[in-house]
Parts: structure tokens; C-alpha cells; sequence
């Protein structure tokens, strides 16, 4: 039986409620303030994350996904009795308390998401009472397992406006083709069958060249959701324009998606755009180029990182966690030690203020409401013989043959993969 306990504590002439509950009890929530901003935990995530020993006592914002199982793991924690508080985003209406266990030093919250729709939540690592944790912990790792078991999913390519080199239906045809491949044969290696009856939509008018603002979508409401389809749709645009050329990412956006995709029903957040003039005009050559593309953004859909992280990866990185310079991952090493070095504080306030961001404010804070991960082309790429340029997470464009996944790489991949449930 679940109880609480209430009374009345008078203290210097002030009415104080005390409230003392048993965890996961419903009906007595614990009543927290809504943070400033929330940052988001990605799930599988091996990069540094520092922030999150912070941020865990204000909320980390997850996504959750049906038939999932997770895990919130505290380091460095003697404590004992506490609850991970989750409550659904952006209501903030309560979902459930966890209790936690103290494992060698680690709090550890485990539990099942029984829900029937994926969605995002905000988890906070709360006293045995509900009330604030306020002790200096050594890191935080939220991970997850799905139950799908099939390796498997399916793409859905739209042609969106008109398209160079594409114009006649002989042309796309071919084009698709090669194109879908390509992309199987890329995946293939990884232990991963994508589906081959690949539908292929005109969309907009076929007459006029569309070009796409990064990381803006304002051609998104032309997606149709559908929900009784998990295909993944990826959005063939004639050309994505750059915004933060000022930041030092000149050069040809090939592709961009979101980093860890929410919910796979939601067509119009949950896709990957790609860039018609990022490949090569030769067709057969540009199917090819564009393929490992659409690869590297499927790895990011599926929550990947880049190798080593660009300016751009550490600006949109869940509020400027600036300890996230790599994947975290052993067996995909730097080129040059050089490159995979923390960002001064000095450096990101100057990359905040070379940017028009868009974005919400929340006090002196930025909030953003969504992460993307690019990719692009340009005179300035490293594409040297070091091993991580022939790595398909690699942030430049480096040739087709850069198709490579280290083995933590593939088994994070397959993780996620089963997690959003597409190879039931």
C-alpha cells in the first residue's frame, strides 16, 4: 500500500506544508520548478557530457520509445533512496518516479517504458522526498535497449521541386536506383538490411529549384505524416544553403538530420534532407556520392556523433557542452590530437556572437528545441590517409569509399536502431 504523510510546521510566523511520500506515488508528485533550458541526453551516448552532473538536478530531456528499456546511471554517489522524477515534456505533467540503487558508488535508476508513443520527457534525480539533490557527482550515462530483434528498415525518397540532372523520369529512375544500392550495400556491412521497395514521391512544383536555409525546414508541412509507414523519409532538396558561414563551416552543405530522431511517426522533424548540387552531376557517380550521405545522416538519425566534433557540433550540442569533442568512442581515434582539443570559454561566447540564432531565449540562456548534425564539402576538408577520414561519422566529405563503423560504433548503431522499433 502507498502512503504519505502530511502536516503543518509553523517557522518564524510562515506556513510550511511538509510532505513525506512513498516513491512512485501519483497522486503526491513532487512540485519542482520548471528550468531555465533543458539539455538533451542522448541515449547510448559514450561523449563526455559533462554538463549532465549539473543539469541531472535541474532535468535532462530524453526521448523515450515503446517497449524500451533504460538506464540513468549517477557516478560517484554514496547516497541511497533517491528517485529519478519524469514527467512529460512540455507539460511537465508527472509520469513516474524511480527509485534508485546505489551500486558501487553509482546511483542507478532502471526501469521500462510501457507507453504507446514515443515522445520526449525530462528526467530529475530527486531526494528520497522530492526535494533537491545538491551534491557534486563524477558523470552521468543514460542507456537503452529496445525490443525490436530484426535488423531492418526502409527509406521513403522525395524529390522535392526541381531537381538539375533529374528532370525526365528515365533519369530519376536510374538515379534511384543507384542511389538505393548504394545505401544497401553501405548498411549491409554493418549488419543491417534496408528494405528494398523504396518509394519515390515528386513533391512541390517540379518547376521551381528549392533551397533550404540550415538548420530551417520551411518546406517541412509538404512531408505527409504517416503514421501506419515507418519508412524513413529522406528529402532530396536542389541545394541547402549555409547561415553560419561566419562560424567557419564554408562550403557545400551535402546533408543534414536531426541527431537521434524522436519519434519515427513524425515525418516532418524526423527526416533526413539532402543536397541535390552536393554531388557530383554525372549521375551514376552522383547516386554514389549522395548514397554515402544519406549514410553518414542515418548514422546521425540513429544517434551517432561525428568522430571528432566540428564548431557547429559543439554550438547546437544540447547548450554548449563544450566537453563533447569527440564520440567518446575508443576505437575511433583523431587524426591529429590538434583537432580534438576542448573549446575555450572565450571561443564559444565569440561563436555565440557571430551567429543570428533564431532561437528562444530563456533569460541569458539560449534554448534549443532541436539538435542537427551536417555535413559538408569543402576546400578546407582533411582528407588525409589517417584512419578516421575513411570513417562514414567523419563530419567532412572524403569520397565514397568513406564508409567505415568501428565495432562500438555498430553496436550503438543496432542499439538505437532497435530502440525506435523499425525492424519489427
Amino acid at each position: 500500500m502507498k502512503s504519505a504523510w502530511q502536516g503543518i510546521l509553523l517557522v518564524s510566523g510562515v506556513v510550511i506544508l511538509l510532505s513525506l511520500m512513498a516513491c512512485g506515488d501519483a497522486s503526491t508528485s513532487p512540485v519542482i520548478s520548471k528550468p531555465s533550458y533543458l539539455r538533451r541526453a542522448y541515449v547510448n551516448d559514450y561523449s563526455q557530457n559533462e554538463q549532465f552532473t549539473r543539469d541531472i538536478t535541474s532535468g535532462l530531456l530524453i526521448a523515450l520509445h515503446p517497449g524500451g528499456s533504460y538506464s540513468m546511471a549517477i557516478a560517484g554517489s554514496q547516497r541511497s533512496g533517491d528517485q529519478l522524477y519524469i514527467q512529460i515534456h512540455p507539460s511537465f505533467e508527472s509520469w513516474k518516479s524511480i527509485k534508485g540503487t546505489n551500486i558501487n558508488g553509482q546511483q542507478v535508476f532502471n526501469f521500462d517504458f510501457s507507453g504507446s508513443d514515443h515522445g520526449l520527457y525530462v528526467a530529475t534525480w530527486l531526494g528520497p522526498y522530492g526535494q533537491r539533490v545538491n551534491e557534486p557527482v563524477e558523470s552521468v550515462r543514460w542507456t537503452g535497449s529496445g525490443s525490436a530483434i530484426e535488423h531492418n528498415f526502409s527509406v521513403h525518397l522525395y524529390l522535392l521541386g526541381k531537381l538539375s540532372g533529374l528532370e525526365l523520369q528515365k533519369q530519376r529512375d536510374t538515379f534511384v536506383q543507384v542511389f538505393l544500392n548504394k545505401l544497401i550495400e553501405i548498411y549491409a556491412s554493418y549488419g543491417i538490411t534496408i528494405n528494398g521497395n523504396v518509394l519515390q514521391s515528386r513533391l512541390g512544383d517540379s518547376t521551381k529549384a528549392i533551397s533550404l536555409n540550415f538548420p530551417s525546414d520551411q518546406y517541412s508541412d509538404l512531408l505527409p505524416n504517416n503514421p501506419t509507414s515507418l519508412a524513413i523519409p529522406l528529402v532530396l532538396v536542389e541545394k541547402i544553403t549555409n547561415g553560419y558561414d561566419s562560424a567557419g563551416t564554408a562550403g557545400i552543405i551535402l546533408g543534414f538530420s536531426p541527431r537521434e530522431a524522436i519519434d519515427p511517426n513524425d515525418r516532418k522533424r524526423s527526416r533526413v534532407i539532402l543536397s541535390n548540387l552536393g554531388r557530383s552531376q554525372n549521375n551514376l557517380v552522383g547516386a554514389n556520392e549522395l548514397a554515402v550521405t544519406a549514410a553518414h545522416e542515418l548514422g546521425h538519425y540513429f544517434g551517432l556523433r561525428h568522430t571528432t566534433a566540428s564548431e557547429i557540433d559543439i554550438l547546437s550540442d544540447s547548450h554548449f557542452d563544450n566537453s563533447n569533442i569527440d564520440d567518446g568512442f575508443t576505437d575511433t581515434p583523431s587524426c591529429s590530437p590538434a583537432v580534438a582539443q576542448a573549446f575555450s570559454k572565450s571561443s564559444i561566447q565569440s561563436l555565440k556572437k557571430s551567429l543570428d540564432i533564431s532561437n528562444s531565449k530563456k533569460g541569458t540562456e539560449i534554448y534549443f528545441s532541436d539538435d542537427f548534425c551536417l555535413r559538408i564539402a569543402s576546400p578546407s576538408s582533411v582528407c588525409s590517409n589517417c584512419i578516421e577520414t575513411k570513417n562514414l561519422m567523419y563530419a567532412d566529405y572524403c569520397g565514397v569509399q568513406q564508409v567505415d563503423l568501428s565495432p562500438t560504433q555498430i553496436k550503438v548503431l543496432l542499439a538505437n536502431l532497435s530502440l525506435l522499433g523499425l525492424g519489427q
